[in-house]
Formats: structure tokens, sequence, C-alpha cells
């Protein structure tokens, strides 16, 4: 963690590189940073996403989002008991290397330690239906359950769910939970207002 008023600044610096897309300069802080006795969890987990962002434009984009993967994992290593750092790995070992079997692992530890994070439920259940069967139908259930009770105006939780219920051939739960979705007081986007009509409407 810095500490002097130089390394803030320095950390500042590469803050700023960061959000102009200028990746690999805000690296080279960052790593420095690391490197000059500043190691701490938070600044490993902060260049492994660095690493993740730059992959979306760098012509290396594999190897960076290997190189984050390192990065998170050192960072989940000097703070085992962080879900959020869990809940993190778990989300770059499934979108950044298709790694699901690890992926579902590391969701289900940030579960155990965090259970009341909406997020990494809704998260950790969009593991259910990929290649390999990770995650369980009851397992992906039982999570958004939690999470509309956590959060029970949120239309995303009862989407996915209809959504994990109609993929099991469980026509009439999934109607109610996107009619669920639709009765929160919160709106739902569009975009998924779109889905709905065509799998709500159809017959209609």
């Amino acid at each position: 963690m810095p500490k002097t008023k130089r390394e803030i600044c320095q950390l500042l610096k590469a803050n700023e590189l960061r959000t102009q897309r200028r990746f690999e300069e805000a690296l080279d802080i960052y790593t420095q940073l690391a490197q000059g006795g500043n190691e701490s969890a938070e600044l490993l987990a902060v260049i492994g996403e660095c690493y993740f962002e730059f992959a979306a434009v760098a012509s290396n984009g594999d190897e960076c989002n290997l190189k984050a993967i390192q990065w998170l994992e050192r960072a989940v290593a000097m703070a085992p008991n962080d879900a959020s750092l869990h809940a993190r790995l778990a989300f770059l070992y499934w979108v950044a290397v298709l790694d699901y079997e690890r992926s579902a692992r590391e969701f289900r530890i940030a579960i155990e330690l965090n259970p009341n994070n909406s997020d990494t439920l809704l998260s950790a259940a969009g593991i259910y239906g990929v290649p390999g069967g990770y995650v369980s139908l009851d397992e992906a259930l039982r999570w958004l359950e939690m999470a509309t009770k956590i959060d029970p105006n949120n239309p995303l939780y009862y989407f996915r769910m209809g959504d994990v219920y109609n993929s099991d051939g469980q026509a009439q739960n999934a109607e109610q939970a996107w009619t669920k979705a639709l009765l929160c007081t919160k709106a739902i986007d569009v975009m998924f207002t779109r889905g709905l009509e065509w799998k709500l409407c159809k017959e209609g």
C-alpha cells in the first residue's frame, strides 16, 4: 500500500492513465509501486484489472488475460478471506479464459465467505448452462433465491431465474419468474423487456 506522498501521487497518475486507456503506462507505474515494497492485495488486484482492461485492445490480448488472472491469484493469496477478490477472480476465469470449473469453484468460495452479495450470487448463477455442468440447477436456483431475498425489487434476478427454469424445461416456473421481474418496483431495462415480450407474448 503506497504510503509516501510521492507514491500516492504515482498511484493517482496511474489511475489517470488507466482512465485514458493508456494501459501500458499505467501498468509500468503500478508494477513499480508493487516492486518498491508497496505490495498489497488491493494493488495486485488493480494490476490484474488493468491487464484485463488492456486485453480488450492489446494485440496480445490472450497474454494480457493470463497476466490478469495471475495478478488476481496473487491478490487472493494475500487476502484469502476477501470474498470480493474471489468473486472477481471467478469472473476472470469465466470471461477471460473460459475456465468454467475454476470459475465455479471461486464463486462458491466467495459465496461461502459472503453470502450477502447479490451481484456475486447473480454472476455465480450465470455459470449454470455452460459446457461441463460445473454449476447445478439446484445451485443456480438457490443462489438466485438468495439474491431475491437480499434485493427483492431487482428484476434481473427474476429474469435470470426464469431463464434457468426455461433451460430446464420448466415453462410454468419460468413464466412466473419472468412475470415477477415485470412486477418489481424497479423497471427492467428495455433490452430485457424485448426478450420477455418474445417469451411471454409469442402466443398472444
